[in-house]
Formats: structure tokens, C-alpha cells, sequence
């Protein structure tokens, strides 16, 4: 389904019944087979019901891995049409890549999804990396005026740098750059996001590469 936003941007809405999704962005990848995020990123993201990548994809050939994983959606930016060229729109008009602005209708959420929330028609305005300060107008309205709908999460990027911050009752998520991140994480290993829906609450989880992933607890012993 599309619709027009005021600022003239096609907002595509994707209803999905994945509760476990997880988002990234910044990942500027060259390779024309995709390669570029480590074997750690890979063994993080199992388990993701469903996979989006707020933008600067570069590549497209990282979407066909990306999709190994899980179902894979993408949002549009001005240095993708110039780096996927003729490829962008096979990506649209498969569904996978959408316009600059996207909705998810995920159970028990509605997520906006855009690359950076502080241009076209947002009025939202960064004061460095992580922090975002808000104008005076309602949160609500803002971000309505931009997806044309109320949201429960906006999923941006653009910064390399990972945030959670909410904002009357709405949760802003930044996923970081997986292998391009940026302030003092710079040069070392980056971070994605995970939104987890399964209990029927929204929480939001940002993913340390430089940590070791967690392992499942051991069995208890059986005494029999």
C-alpha cells in the first residue's frame, strides 16, 4: 500500500508478523558479491524474524546475503540511487527497497523507518551523534506530519553512532554501523539493533560486536 506524504515522498507500509527484528544501516558495502560484514555480525543476527536496513546499502548484492538470514526490507537514500544505479529500481518494484520514508505494521507496533530523521520535512534536529533534541512542536505531530500515521518506534541512522532514546511515549532506535561505527567505537567492531515484540511489549536492544555473544545456559545435570 502507498500513500503520499506532505512532503511528497511515497511512504510504503509493510505489514509483517515478525516480532523479532532486527535493523542496521551505514554499511557502505563496495563488494559486488555483498562481503564486508564479519562472521560475528552473521552469528548475532540468527534468530531475526526479519531484517531492515535503514540505508547507505551501497551494494545491493548485501540484501541477497542479508535475505540467508531472514525476509530483508530497505529504505531508500540519496547516495544509494547514485550507487545502486539501474539496480535501485528492480529493488523497489520487488518491494525489498521502498522510497526515502517506510512503515512497518509489525504486531503490537508501528514502526517508522528512515535513514536520517532530521531531513525532509522532520522537525527534529541532532546536537551530536547520539543525542537528539527536539523542537517545540508535539513529538506526535512531527512525526505524523512525516509518516503520514502515528508510530510507536522510529528506526533511524545516518550517525554510525547507536542510540535509544524515548520521546513521549515513542521509542527512537539508531542502529549504529555494524562495521563503520562511529564516535569513540571508531575503527573497531560496530553495532545493529534488535526489536523484540514476542511479549507483547516493545524493547529494544542495540548489539555490541566487540562483546562475545551470549551462549545459552548449560543443561543442568541429570542425576538420574
Amino acid at each position: 500500500m502507498m500513500q503520499l506524504s506532505p512532503e511528497g515522498d511515497e511512504v510504503v507500509t509493510t505489514r509483517t508478523g515478525a516480532v523479532r527484528i532486527a535493523f542496521l544501516s551505514d554499511t557502505h558495502i563496495r563488494a559486488p558479491d555483498g562481503s564486508g560484514l564479519s562472521e560475528a555480525f552473521y552469528e548475532a543476527l540468527a534468530g531475526a524474524e526479519l531484517i531492515v536496513h535503514l540505508g547507505h546499502v551501497c551494494d545491493p548484492a548485501l540484501l541477497d546475503r542479508l535475505s540467508r538470514v531472514a525476509p530483508v526490507l530497505a529504505c531508500r537514500t540519496s547516495l544509494d540511487d547514485l550507487t545502486f544505479g539501474p539496480r535501485l529500481d528492480e529493488e523497489v518494484k520487488s518491494g525489498r527497497a521502498a522510497g526515502y520514508v517506510r512503515v512497518i505494521e509489525a504486531p503490537g507496533a508501528v514502526i517508522g523507518a528512515v535513514d536520517d530523521v532530521c531531513k525532509r520535512g522532520v522537525e527534529l534536529q541532532l546536537a551530536d551523534e547520539s543525542r537528539l533534541v527536539f523542537r517545540d512542536a508535539p513529538t506526535g505531530d512531527v512525526l505524523r506530519s512525516k509518516f503520514g500515521r502515528a508510530v510507536d518506534v522510529v528506526a533511524w541512522a545516518n550517525t554510525h553512532t547507536p542510540s535509544i532514546v524515548v520521546r513521549d511515549g515513542i521509542l527512537f532506535l539508531n542502529p549504529g554501523s555494524p562495521n563503520f561505527p562511529g564516535g569513540w567505537r571508531k575503527g573497531g567492531p560496530g553495532t545493529f539493533a534488535v526489536l523484540d515484540l514476542s511479549r507483547g511489549t516493545i524493547e529494544a536492544e542495540i548489539i555490541d560486536l566487540a562483546r562475545p555473544p551470549r551462549k545459552a545456559a548449560p543443561a543442568p545435570p541429570n542425576d538420574k
